[in-house]
């Protein structure tokens, strides 16, 4: 399994300044790593999507995303909720609706130049 974070820069339509990006970024990486113990990847692009108010109006917005170990589960899941109750202080202190938070299984698909995946 695997914990999977992704931030995006716009507040209000407008992307926030560098350096509230750089910080925002860094505190969620900072997160990851400290509630799942390990931070595989982390990296930062660009976003395409729909503006939900006009269909043909595609929005390209900076965004990261962080690639940790899966969150250890204890028996009331409160690592987990830890590590939710974080990403929605970090998600009102610089001015977002919802941080993406995924957890997911890691499948190796291994090299088959025929791809037959048997």
């Amino acid at each position: 399994m695997a914990t999977v974070v992704t931030i995006g820069r716009s507040v209000d339509g407008r992307p926030m300044d560098l350096v509230s990006w750089r910080r925002f970024m860094g505190e969620t990486l900072d997160a990851v790593e400290a509630y799942t113990g390990k931070v595989y990847f982390s990296g930062e692009g660009h976003g395409i999507y729909e503006d939900e108010a006009e269909a043909s109006y595609i929005v390209v917005a900076d965004g990261y995303t962080v690639v940790g170990e899966d969150v250890p589960m204890d028996e009331d899941a409160s690592s987990y909720l830890r590590l939710m109750r974080a990403l929605a202080r970090l998600a009102a202190k610089y001015g977002q609706e919802s941080i993406a938070l995924t957890e997911g299984l890691t499948q190796l698909v291994q090299n088959d130049p025929h791809g037959e995946l048997v």
